[in-house]
């Protein structure tokens, strides 16, 4: 993971916001398991993991419908 692979999903993600929200929540969901094994693998500076998770916390401002069953 790097931030161009979480600029490309957080794109997908905008992309299905409205045409379908579920499968966008889906992906919003894996983009941040993703980061938190990230951060267990210790890959990355802390200056990277922060740089990642302002790009990641951005997908709260994509205006679609969260819900879990």
């Amino acid at each position: 993971m790097d931030t161009n692979s979480i600029k490309a999903s957080l794109n997908s993600i905008k992309e299905l916001c409205n045409e379908d929200p579920e499968i966008a929540h889906s992906m919003e969901d894996k983009l941040y398991l993703e980061f938190i094994q990230e951060i267990i693998a210790k890959k990355h500076s802390l200056k990277e993991l922060q740089e990642m998770a302002t790009l990641i916390i951005s997908s709260k401002e994509l205006e679609f419908p969260r819900w879990c069953a």
